[in-house]
């Protein structure tokens, strides 16, 4: 730099365009800039290179779709995972379905197979804005397995909710998300949770949404849109369905 100028490389200067019998032509550019041209050039190349590729009309955006990560296990009971998941989607919700083993075939506690999309572990490390554990006797096989807990300690840690139902306060126990907290779960429970409000159908505490059984999945799954989007986006869906 020399006094007020500052020397530039003239191969990463853009042309100047300038305009000569009536065609647009390009001009050597030039060697030396002010600072101030300098640091506009500088402002001028980080736009053009934060530009899309797209034009503009179909450029891409980020979604403010919330998202939901849905974790399937063998044995998890049909009502909880379905009747929530079905909700969801009808209030637009996006929701993923990851089977917790290496098959994204999970079979239910009543034998029906529900095909996953995905498995927990691709996707363990992306960010969800709730994550749902259904309940059903399988729910030994996601305490037994300990990212589960983790990634719903995580959750919490990050500011998002995690909403479990029936069996499955139980990882959340495992976590010490409930430590504190109010909560309702499966009456089957109440060795390992002894303080469950048995007269609440939806607890919400926080960033932790607990629901007792398949007989109140409905209700998790008008909690859960409440949550994510408004308590008018929950009752408009319980109108469509009668409820």
């Amino acid at each position: 730099m020399m006094g007020n100028w500052v020397w530039v490389e003239a191969a990463r200067l853009p042309a100047a365009p300038v305009r000569g019998n009536g065609k647009l032509r390009h001009a050597a550019p030039a060697s030396a800039l002010t600072i101030e041209d300098a640091a506009s050039l500088r402002h001028k190349l980080r736009c053009r290179a934060a530009r899309p590729l797209y034009p503009c009309a179909n450029a891409p955006t980020m979604s403010t779709t919330p998202s939901v990560l849905t974790i399937l296990m063998p044995g998890f009971e049909e009502i909880e995972a379905i009747a929530p998941i079905d909700l969801l989607r009808r209030a637009g919700v996006r929701v993923v379905l990851a089977s917790l083993g290496a098959e994204t075939a999970v079979t239910g506690r009543c034998g029906i197979a529900v095909q996953a999309e995905t498995t927990l572990a691709a996707v363990a490390a992306q960010p969800f804005d709730l994550v749902f554990l259904p309940g059903g006797p399988g729910v030994k096989h996601l305490r037994a397995d300990p990212r589960v807990a983790a990634l719903a300690k995580a959750q919490v840690d990050a500011g998002r909710p995690v909403a479990a139902i029936c069996a499955a306060p139980l990882v959340l126990h495992d976590a010490g998300l409930l430590d504190g907290r109010r909560y309702t779960a499966f009456p089957s429970t109440a060795d390992e949770l002894p303080h469950i409000l048995h007269g609440e159908r939806v607890v919400e505490d926080g960033l932790v949404l607990t629901s007792r059984g398949a007989g109140t999945a409905l209700d998790l799954g008008y909690a859960m849109i409440a949550r994510l989007l408004s308590p008018a986006k929950a009752a408009e869906i319980r109108q469509q369905i009668c409820a």
